[in-house]
């Protein structure tokens, strides 16, 4: 077991423990964190860019669903709620106002991924390029 997974089992772990001891398992977890930079390549913030939301969809057989955190979290795991079997995972920032504009944030296309229930797939770093400058030229992000 490598080092990130050994870190990850106490809180999968944990969360199954949590409350009156049992948790509602319909599905698999995903594990995630992420990181924004401007499309010039910049580190930039949650906050820096206001971004509010990071949100995580999935598609499967049709059905689509989503989970969502604090942008300044910039890690989080799912509920054990994605529907087992093939799904398309991708990510997408919101505004507080809202899902950001397409066309100001540039995020990896869908990863496809087979989920089983009860276990946790682990996507890893998500890097979310959001537009920043040049904002009286083009759209900009959250603004």
């Amino acid at each position: 077991m490598n080092a990130a997974a050994r870190a990850l089992v106490p809180a999968v772990i944990a969360s199954l423990l949590a409350g009156a001891g049992c948790a509602d398992v319909a599905g698999g977890a995903v594990d995630l964190s992420w990181t924004l930079r401007t499309t010039d390549g910049d580190d930039t913030t949650c906050s820096g860019s206001r971004v509010t939301v990071m949100r995580l969809w999935w598609e499967h057989a049709g059905e689509e669903g989503s989970a969502a955190w604090p942008c300044e979290n910039v890690r989080a795991i799912t509920d054990f709620e994605v529907p087992a079997g093939p799904a398309l995972l991708w990510v997408t920032p919101e505004c507080a106002d809202g899902p950001a504009a397409a066309g100001t944030f540039v995020a990896p296309p869908p990863l496809s991924r087979t989920i089983e229930t009860g276990e946790v797939i682990g996507l890893g770093a998500v890097v979310v390029q959001v537009q920043r400058t040049r904002c009286d030229e083009q759209p900009c992000i959250c603004s």
